[in-house]
């Protein structure tokens, strides 16, 4: 019997209770091809807890013989998948390696120089990793045979066509009830062409995006109900895509289900398009009833700028008045969001800088703003990192994030950045948990507050940082900012101390609490 381990690594930007859906569908697709002849077993590995990876790898050389090792390893978890790979090698007699998930993907050589005998699948790797096996159980595997692959022999890389999975394999879940659930109803986006995302690799002739049949989707969820779980995301880049009527189905029959709350993710022009007729704009607001009413409970809305020039530089093909539309929209359904932002990018000027700033203060837009302080983050195989390289901004890569460094063309926007960049590190950590818990929750009333009123008081210091260039042309930070800060976060504290709620999330976000209050003591 074949003997694999599926390993998730965790770092700094997947949160605690994120489930690995990634190594369930693979452990899916296994169990589904090969039943009882292969023995399937699922791992984490979170750097909170192993920090260099060594101790999975102690844990696993005690194991009886294992035939293949994979690791999913998203941005954030590079060096903690090396000290792993490190410590196995040192102390195991070498299984395959198999390596997947968005860092081999778009850095092959940072693994493949280090590990030449392992193999990359790229992309989403259902059928690669079935392959993958079926070629090992021969004892002479060819893996030209397998699609989707990336490896070294005789001292070049070899590359074999993608091919992406159409097939829905149902995941082999681990501990569900341990962490916030995720269900896949379609792959891709339709849109595909904004400047700074990176693509999963696919062949010529594939869709950029397609949708799982609705049948099997509704399955999921249903038996996911009959396990005692209420509560799940859509883990779709582009929930809807071009199928408007396969999500319209999806809606009816979530609402068949009954008893669920759910998120999902959005474009803008998935709620309003003003290039589409009256009837059909009327049918995409009616979506959004019919999801409202079948527990739709937060829209993650891919907003990312209000100001038309940055707009036009992200490639997002729409303008800011369009996103104000679908915003508004959502709000009147009565729907809660959170928009995707990215403030600061290497090109921003002063001017849209401001511009986002009136639209975010006119509107009120900035309590549903995910992080206001985000900066671009410029990416491997993107076509804004060739726009950089271009302008001669591009800076040094890092392999831990897939993304390079940069310079910002403008002086005054990147003072006004490198100040908002601090304090997002500073509160970063108690932030992203909190926000992780009103996501995951949907009823968290004290985290909800916590990240709203830290979201007004970012638009506050935006705006002081703003006037500072005019009134007194020194632009710093105003130390009344900071004691508001700290005193939000002591806040919380007390707040979830009183409230008596026990999770994991809440157990990690009351240690990152104290670690921000324990810092930051001599501001007061």
């Amino acid at each position: 019997m074949i003997k694999v381990f599926l390993i998730r690594c965790y770092g700094t930007m997947q949160p605690p209770n994120a489930e690995p859906l990634a190594v369930e569908t693979l452990a899916g697709a296994l169990k589904q091809r090969f039943g009882n002849q292969i023995n399937v077993e699922l791992l984490m590995l979170d750097e909170r807890d192993d920090p260099d990876g060594s101790k999975l790898a102690d844990r696993l050389a005690s194991r009886s013989a294992i035939d293949i090792v994979g690791l999913s390893i998203p941005q954030s978890t590079y060096f903690l998948a090396l000290g792993f790979l490190n410590r196995l090698r040192e102390i195991l007699i070498s299984p395959l390696i198999v390596l997947g998930h968005a860092l081999p993907t778009h850095a092959p050589d940072a693994f493949l120089s280090n590990f030449p005998d392992a193999l990359i699948v790229r992309g989403w790797g259902e059928t690669a990793i079935c392959d993958i096996v079926e070629q090992y159980r021969t004892g002479s595997p060819d893996w030209y045979k397998v699609h989707s692959l990336m490896f070294m022999q005789g001292g070049r890389v070899i590359t074999t066509p993608v091919v992406w999975p159409r097939t829905l394999s149902s995941p082999l879940r681990f501990r569900p009830l341990d962490f916030f659930v995720r269900i896949e109803s379609s792959r891709g986006c339709h849109y595909d062409v904004c400047t700074f995302c990176t693509r999963q690799p696919r062949g010529s002739k594939t869709s950029s995006w397609f949708r799982f049949p609705v049948d099997l989707v509704l399955k999921e969820v249903a038996y996911l109900q009959t396990q005692g779980i209420t509560k799940f995301t859509f883990a779709d880049e582009d929930f809807v895509g071009n199928d408007l009527e396969g999500a319209e189905n999806i809606a009816y029959g979530l609402k068949e289900i009954g008893g669920m709350q759910f998120s999902l993710s959005l474009r803008v022009d998935n709620v309003y398009n003003p290039n589409e007729s009256d009837v059909l704009a009327s049918r995409r607001l009616n979506l959004f009833h019919l999801l409202k009413d079948a527990g739709l409970s937060l829209v993650y809305f891919g907003v990312e700028s209000l100001s038309d020039t940055q707009l036009k530089r992200y490639g997002k093909g729409v303008r800011a008045k369009d996103s104000v539309r679908a915003v508004e929209a959502i709000e009147e359904i009565g729907i809660p969001m959170e928009l995707g932002y990215i403030l600061f990018d290497p090109l921003l000027t002063v001017s849209e800088l401001q511009e986002n700033v009136h639209w975010l203060t006119t509107r009120s837009f900035s309590k549903y703003i995910g992080q206001l302080f985000n900066n671009l983050r410029v990416q491997r195989d993107t076509a804004f990192a060739n726009l950089l390289k271009y302008r001669g901004l591009l800076g040094e890569f890092n392999p831990n994030t897939i993304e390079y460094n940069y310079k910002y063309q403008d002086h005054t926007v990147a003072k006004i950045a490198t100040i908002c960049l601090k304090w997002k590190e500073e509160i970063d950590e108690v932030y992203a948990l909190a926000r992780n818990v009103q996501r995951t929750d949907f009823n968290s009333t004290h985290c909800e507050i916590f990240v709203r009123q830290i979201r007004l008081l970012e638009l506050d210091m935006l705006k002081q940082l703003l006037s500072s260039i005019y009134i007194k042309n020194d632009i710093k930070i105003d130390s009344y900012f900071l004691y508001h800060r700290y005193n939000l976060v002591d806040q919380l504290k007390q707040k979830i101390r009183s409230s008596q709620i026990t999770s994991p999330s809440i157990h990690f976000l009351s240690l990152a609490i104290d670690r921000f209050l324990e810092q930051k003591t001599e501001i007061l």
